[in-house]
C-alpha cells in the first residue's frame, strides 16, 4: 500500500506484505496502519501535549472495496489509541444510493459501529467521490489538527481533475489529505493518484 500526501506533494508512507488470500484483512489492516503518515511508529515521541486530531474519512463503500473497507474500519480503534485525547472522527461514505454524512464526533466506538454495520456493495463513481470531497470542503466544525483519508477504487476513464481540484482546495485550508493506492485500482488510476499527489 502506498499513502500519498497531497499537502507535501510526495509519498507519505509505503508498506508491503505477502501472504495467503485468507489473511487479506489482517494484511490490509497492517498495510494501512504501517503506511499511514500519522501511524504511531512513524511519529517522534513528543513530551508536550499534542493537539487533538479531527480525522475525516471519505470512503468508497462499493462492492470492489469490501475487503479494503473492512480492513480500514478494523484499524480505526488502533489509530484512535495513538491519538491525543478529544480527537474526533467523521466520515463521508460514498455508496451506490448516495452519500452518508457522519459528522465529527468524539465517540469513536459509535462511529466504528456505524461503519461496521454498512455493507459495501454495488458501484461508486468518481463523481460520488468528488461530491464527498465537496461535503468535506463545507465542514465548519473543525477543532483539532485536520486529517483526511481518501481510500477509493472507483474507476476513472479520464483524468481526475474534479478530485484534484477539491483536494487542492482542502490542502489550502490546512487539511492534511492522504490518498491511497489500492489493489483494486487499475495501473492508470494508480498513476493518476500519484499525479494528483504531486
Amino acid at each position: 500500500a502506498t499513502v500519498l500526501s497531497c499537502q507535501t506533494e510526495r509519498e507519505a508512507g509505503r508498506s508491503s506484505v505477502s501472504g495467503q488470500v485468507s489473511q487479506i484483512q489482517s494484511a490490509l489492516r497492517d498495510l494501512i496502519r504501517d503506511a499511514a503518515p500519522f501511524a504511531p511508529e512513524r511519529q517522534r515521541p513528543i513530551t508536550a501535549r499534542r493537539k487533538p486530531v479531527d480525522l475525516v474519512i471519505v470512503i468508497d463503500a462499493s462492492g470492489s472495496m469490501e475487503e479494503d473497507y473492512r480492513a480500514l474500519v478494523k484499524s480505526l480503534q488502533g489509530i484512535r489509541e495513538h491519538l491525543p485525547a478529544q480527537s474526533r472522527i467523521g466520515a463521508v461514505v460514498a455508496q451506490p444510493e448516495g452519500l452518508d454524512i457522519l459528522p465529527l464526533t468524539e465517540s469513536w466506538t459509535r462511529m466504528i459501529q456505524v461503519l461496521e454495520a454498512k455493507r459495501p456493495a454495488g458501484d461508486v463513481s468518481i463523481k460520488q467521490i468528488e461530491d464527498a470531497l465537496g461535503v468535506v470542503e463545507n465542514f465548519r466544525d473543525w477543532k483539532g489538527d485536520r486529517k483526511l483519508l481518501v481510500p477509493f477504487d472507483a474507476k476513472a476513464d479520464r483524468r481526475m481533475h474534479g478530485i484534484e481540484s477539491r483536494i487542492r482546495r482542502l490542502t489550502s485550508r490546512s487539511i492534511d489529505v492522504s490518498l491511497f493506492q489500492l489493489q483494486g485500482q487499475t495501473p492508470d488510476d494508480q498513476a493518476e493518484m500519484r499525479r494528483i499527489s504531486k
